[in-house]
C-alpha cells in the first residue's frame, strides 16, 4: 500500500467516524444516567421499606404497651380483692 492510498483510507475512516462520535457520547451518557435513575429508584424503594417496617414496630409497641397496661390493672384488682377477702 502506498502512502497516498494509506491517507485516503485514513481519511476515509475519519469522515465516516467523526459524525457518529456525538451520537456515541450521547448513547454512553443516557446509559451511565439511566443506571444513576435505577439507583435512585432503589434507594427510594428501600427507603419505603424502611419506613413501613418503623410503622409496624410503632403499632407493635403500642399494643404491647397496652397489653402490659392491662396485666398490671388485673395484678391489682386481684391484689384488691384480695385485701378485701382478708380483711
Amino acid at each position: 500500500m502506498t502512502l497516498n492510498a494509506l491517507t485516503m483510507t485514513s481519511h476515509a475512516f475519519d469522515t465516516r467516524i467523526r459524525p457518529a462520535r456525538p451520537l456515541l457520547i450521547l448513547l454512553t451518557i443516557v446509559a451511565l444516567s439511566a443506571c444513576g435513575v435505577e439507583a435512585v429508584g432503589s434507594a427510594a424503594s428501600g427507603a419505603a421499606v424502611k419506613k413501613q417496617e418503623i410503622e409496624q414496630g410503632q403499632v407493635q409497641k403500642e399494643a404491647v404497651q397496652q397489653q402490659l397496661q392491662q396485666a398490671l390493672e388485673q395484678g391489682r384488682q386481684r391484689q384488691q380483692a384480695l385485701e378485701q377477702s382478708t380483711r
